[in-house]
């Protein structure tokens, strides 16, 4: 991020975005379908529109868990829980 120098990596739990990742070799640059702090679209029809106006790619198919993403920020042997999700982190 812009504030610490850092960068965030997500770990999809979704077969066919997974795959996706597979056949390019190489990971993607990608957001969630949402703007931040909203709740999270479980259907296409759910996005916001004006997300929509801002995306070059929105890949179909169901979106999976409901439960957010968990957002750990790792510094040397320091882990920081930064969102609770659906990952424990003890």
């Amino acid at each position: 991020s812009a504030i610490d120098d850092t960068v965030g990596i997500r770990v999809p739990d979704h077969k066919d975005l997974v795959e996706l990742i597979r056949k390019l070799g190489q990971g993607l640059v990608a957001s969630s379908a949402n703007f931040a702090g909203e709740k999270a679209p479980g259907q296409f029809e759910e996005i916001d529109s004006q997300w929509l106006l801002q995306v070059d790619r929105v890949m179909s198919g169901e979106a999976g868990n409901q439960q957010s993403s968990t957002v750990v920020k790792v510094n040397g042997d320091s882990i920081e829980v930064l969102r609770a999700g659906k990952i424990i982190v003890g």
